[in-house]
């Protein structure tokens, strides 16, 4: 166990990949701005923290992963409030070098474009598009029957993802279709 910690100890095997740039929403997630764009988190390890000087360990929610093209938001495990998330802006991300998997390409495509999306109360809301990346707004595009509906991405939370049936399910602002 202790040769496993010891890697994450050497910054020498540290690489930054992002800075946490805000909160999201009220049950603790964050959003990160990416520094080696198109990396992909990966969830199984830790990614270590910079809270004053030392590096601390976060686990990430595998199923709050959200990209954009230049930041991503997600929840990290052992954070549950807005108030704890808040005392993370502006600090930095590490993960292991190892571990990291950087696309050269930059990639047009948004992750979910072209899901099915669903709200919380399993109405339909259309079909993703892509994202409008508005700098500090980024705004998910969903196509609602030949109609344009913006979601601020950084209130979206994403409550269930089944790629087979390309389907996502996310909780967006009250009366946001009413619009």
């Amino acid at each position: 166990m202790k040769q496993k910690l010891n890697k994450y100890l050497d910054r020498g095997n540290l690489t930054k990949i992002a800075t946490i740039y805000n909160y999201l929403g009220s049950n603790g997630g964050v959003v990160l701005n990416l520094e080696p764009l198109y990396l992909e988190i990966i969830t199984e390890e830790p990614v270590l923290v910079d809270i004053d000087g030392y590096l601390v360990p976060f686990f990430i929610d595998e199923d709050s992963v959200f990209y954009n093209k230049k930041t991503v938001s997600l929840r990290f495990t052992s954070v549950k409030t807005q108030k704890s998330a808040s005392s993370l802006i502006g600090r930095d991300v590490y993960a292991l070098t190892e571990s990291l998997d950087i696309d050269e390409e930059e990639e047009d495509s948004f992750e979910y474009e072209g899901y099915t999306a669903y709200d919380h109360h399993n109405n339909l809301l259309g079909v993703i598009t892509g994202i409008d990346d508005i700098p500090g707004n980024p705004q998910l595009v969903i196509d609602n029957k030949g109609k344009e509906l913006l979601v601020p991405a950084l209130a979206v939370e994403v409550i269930v993802v089944d790629d087979k049936a390309n389907k996502i399910t996310i909780s967006i602002p009250e009366g946001l279709t009413d619009i």
